[in-house]
């Protein structure tokens, strides 16, 4: 879809949204459930060879495969 200004921006259905968070995470968010800061655990999380999904410019945050994480 284009905005006001012709931009081009992408929408998503709240049922779509739910979807995805129901299997992903945001890295801010599962740092701060396990009371570390984003950059720590993303250095973790690298020290394990997990890796988002996509890049941060991609969705806005970093997202990471919950399943991944539990592993």
């Amino acid at each position: 879809m284009e905005n006001s200004k012709g931009a081009k921006i992408r929408i998503f259905s709240s049922e779509d949204i739910a979807a995805f968070l129901r299997d992903h995470i945001s890295l801010k968010d599962y740092a701060k459930s396990l009371m570390f800061s984003s950059k720590v655990m993303r250095m973790k999380l690298e020290g394990r060879g997990i890796k988002p999904i996509t890049e941060e410019y991609g969705l806005g945050r970093l997202y990471y495969r919950k399943a991944d994480l539990a592993a």
